[in-house]
């Protein structure tokens, strides 16, 4: 059930029209800025080109020293400190930018700003499947925000199991 979900939902959120991801895309910065608000370090995303795109919300992060974004190292998520989106992200073997090696660690993070491919309105969560999010975030108790369109939303409960994390709050654009 959940690969048939997570089928259809990608193409769900492939098929939403240029000028619906401009409305959203315009109402994510102010979304989530009014809810990261006490948040000191922000482990966001790097979009993927159909992914509620949050690079105008990433860079108002990164000037302010407050951004980290995920690398992904021998299967595992592993946050970065990130300060310069131009200088400090490359490609390595995703389809997204990561920190490169230049960016340190982070050691601590207040909150999580998590991508999926589908959502329940009670904060379950399917993604693509390879589980980054749901391991980083099983080994933590640190606050999270599920990202996504209003068309990713199910309704009704997905089929969860029992290593997958739900979301604390939604941001529904």
């Amino acid at each position: 059930m959940k690969d048939e979900l997570r089928s259809q939902f990608i193409i769900t959120r492939k098929g939403i029209t240029e000028k619906r991801r401009m409305i959203a895309n315009a109402k994510v910065f102010e979304a989530l800025t009014k809810m990261v608000l006490e948040s000191q370090n922000v482990l966001s995303y790097y979009p993927l080109e159909d992914e509620v795109c949050v690079l105008a919300f990433n860079k108002f992060l990164a000037t302010q020293n407050r951004l980290s974004l995920p690398r992904i190292e021998e299967g595992t998520l592993v946050p970065y400190e990130v300060s310069d989106m131009e200088k400090q992200l490359k490609t390595f073997s995703h389809r997204f930018l990561e920190p490169d090696f230049i960016c340190k660690q982070a050691e601590k993070i207040d909150l999580v700003i998590v991508p999926g491919i589908v959502f329940d309105n009670n904060g379950g969560r399917i993604g693509f499947g390879k589980g980054f999010y749901d391991k980083f975030l099983k080994k933590t108790s640190i606050p999270t925000i599920g990202l996504c369109f209003e068309e990713q939303i199910y309704d009704g409960n997905l089929p969860l199991e029992t290593h997958d994390i739900s979301m604390e709050k939604l941001c529904i654009v």
